[in-house]
């Protein structure tokens, strides 16, 4: 852990994924085009090939260069698959902002296997960091007492055709590395719970048929939502992002404690 990073209580993620009809299982959908859910995502909906997806359905996609792989490999699409995958990753202002981040080559990643980068983008953003006081916006950086310091964050106006700096992210090595020490230092093998969670899917009239009669099987067979008050064989535990609000922590909270025993 950097120093000026703070070591937190033991904390519990939450991870965003695709919807895939194949189980998030390393290959393409079994029906690319009959998902749309999944690009809700604006990275998938402008970036997925239908025709390529479609010609490769339900193939693995081990092995394949990295302009064969679906857009949804960038948006954790593959938590459950056997093998890593090893790709390179560019800036995003590597070329645009070239004074301040023209220095960025590509950097080579790997993704192991059954496993998910999480990014924890609110802590990122320097709104959130440093605080905003028009928009009531406390400062996490001053709430925690990390040494995050705002005068190290570099001025993108310096960069050709970059009349304003609207500092949406935190850009300076230090200060990202002192939040994501204090973000990820709360979780710990073994006691930190993962919840996967994919974005509008009620929406999907298909998808919520289905849910609507899986949620009266379990009803059949005794089996409750822990906000019925449990069944009598057992409880379902559901969390559901509210349109414009998110997800739950409170639902979420409940739903760790009740597996926990709580």
């Amino acid at each position: 852990m950097i120093e000026g990073a703070r070591q937190l209580p033991v904390q519990h993620l939450t991870i965003r994924v695709p919807w895939h009809d194949n189980g998030w299982q390393g290959v393409f959908c079994n029906n690319p085009c009959g998902n749309t859910s999944c690009t809700i995502l604006p990275r998938i909906a402008t970036g997925r090939d239908d025709a390529h997806e479609t010609e490769h359905a339900g193939a693995s996609l081990e092995g394949l260069d990295r302009a064969q792989l679906p857009p949804c490999i960038d948006e954790h699409g593959t938590i459950m698959a056997p093998f890593a995958f090893s790709m390179m990753k560019n800036h995003p202002y590597a070329d645009n902002a070239k004074t301040t981040h023209g220095h960025f080559a590509e950097t080579p990643y790997t993704i192991r296997p059954y496993s998910a980068a999480a990014i924890p983008f609110r802590w990122m953003l320097r709104e959130q960091a440093e605080g905003n006081n028009k928009y009531g916006i406390n400062s996490r950086a001053e709430q925690l007492q990390v040494n995050y310091q705002i005068e190290r964050e570099p001025d993108l106006t310096i960069n050709e055709n970059w009349s304003k700096d609207k500092k949406t992210w935190i850009q300076e090595g230090t200060n990202q590395r002192v939040m994501l020490d204090t973000f990820f230092g709360a979780a710990k093998p073994d006691q930190s719970l993962v919840f996967f969670y994919a974005n509008g899917m009620l929406s999907n009239d298909e998808y919520r048929q289905r849910w609507e009669r899986k949620l009266a099987a379990y009803r059949q067979q005794g089996i409750l939502p822990l906000v019925e008050g449990r069944g009598a064989n057992g409880t379902l535990l559901i969390t559901e992002e509210k349109e414009g609000a998110g997800l739950d922590a409170g639902q979420i909270k409940n739903n760790i404690d009740a597996i926990q025993g709580g």
